[in-house]
């Protein structure tokens, strides 16, 4: 698999599988003959060519490394898979020393990590070796590292006759009508375990006590666009509190913190109080960056007065101030 053929699928990509997908071209001028990106397919277009431009690069990259005596994560689990195959008396060490391998997230791990555990369980290749992994095919997030579910079919089919495949059906932290919901999405799933085995079952039951009595069941809602989501999330959010529901329990779950954001600005119209779990830099705290823009106001106008100005307008606009704009 050398750097021709990936540049290549790279580029089949951009001319065959883009133009095909929705959201990638603006779908009123495609219906004309016209060609024209969106600037989702502008982001996709731009990461392939960053993409292409790191193929191209990674051989001088690889010299400098080794150059330098450098490597990076990826060359760790490498360099030990080369040590494994060339050194077998470095295998036999460890071989000798993990007698019990126990891998967690199992469906996460990569070509590479899985590699390493089987070169360690290569020792009992004519018997069953002690080898426990726990994984949820279901919760495979990490495929653009190279996370593959055949790592789990192919321990199931290469061990299966003493393989013991226990399934956790017990749920202590959802409702039953969320698992319910989880589970019919879920379902259009083709790559499943429960779909290759069987005598594979994935029911859930709710089975926090506390729970059970809550039956709510949950509600999709489709949006034309983010400020519309938005906008009603901070309203709903707004009008619970006002209905005497205590804000801390009430949750906003979102994929990325530029989301939370958006939403945060919406919020703070309101006057919602929130809280946000996460790192937060505070030199790009909007409020932090009010004060500090008050502050250079300040200092502006005591060593050259009027040469402030151009904050002022801003500044009168804080919410904060509650200053009303006059027509």
């Amino acid at each position: 698999m050398g750097e021709e053929w990936l540049v290549n699928q790279v580029d089949d990509y951009t001319l065959n599988i883009i133009p095909e997908t929705d959201g990638f071209y603006n779908k009123r001028e495609k219906a004309k003959g016209n060609h024209v990106l969106t600037q989702k397919g502008k982001d996709e277009t731009e990461r392939m060519e960053k993409l292409t431009a790191a193929i191209r690069s990674f051989e001088t990259y690889q010299q400098i490394l080794h150059d330098n005596h450098r490597y990076d994560f990826d060359d760790m689990i490498n360099w030990v898979i080369n040590i494994f195959q060339t050194h077998e008396e470095v295998l036999l060490n460890y071989q000798e020393q993990f007698q019990y391998i126990l891998v967690d997230e199992y469906q996460d791990t990569s070509g590479s990590q899985n590699k390493v555990v089987e070169l360690l369980i290569s020792y009992w290749q004519e018997e069953s070796p002690n080898i426990f992994v726990v994984g949820d095919d279901d919760q495979s997030i990490y495929r653009f590292q190279g996370a593959n579910l055949k790592n789990m079919m192919n321990l199931a089919d290469k061990y299966g006759k003493d393989l013991v495949k226990v399934v956790l059906t017990q749920n202590y932290r959802s409702v039953q009508p969320i698992l319910d919901g989880a589970k019919a999405l879920i379902e259009n799933n083709e790559q499943r375990l429960v779909r290759q085995y069987k005598d594979l079952s994935k029911d859930l039951v709710a089975a926090n006590e506390k729970l059970k009595a809550l039956t709510i069941p949950p509600v999709i809602r489709i949006y034309e666009n983010e400020f519309a989501e938005n906008a009603h999330v901070s309203l709903s959010i707004k009008q619970l509190v006002e209905q005497g529901v205590q804000p801390g329990h009430i949750a906003v779950i979102y994929r990325e913190h530029k989301f939370g954001d958006e939403l945060m600005k919406f919020l703070q119209l309101q006057q919602v109080p929130f809280y946000v779990k996460r790192s937060v830099n505070l030199l790009n705290d909007t409020f932090i960056n009010q004060v500090l823009n008050i502050m250079r106001y300040t200092v502006a106008e005591l060593d050259n007065e009027l040469s402030g100005e151009p904050l002022l307008f801003e500044i009168l606009h804080y919410s904060f101030f509650r200053i009303k704009p006059f027509k």
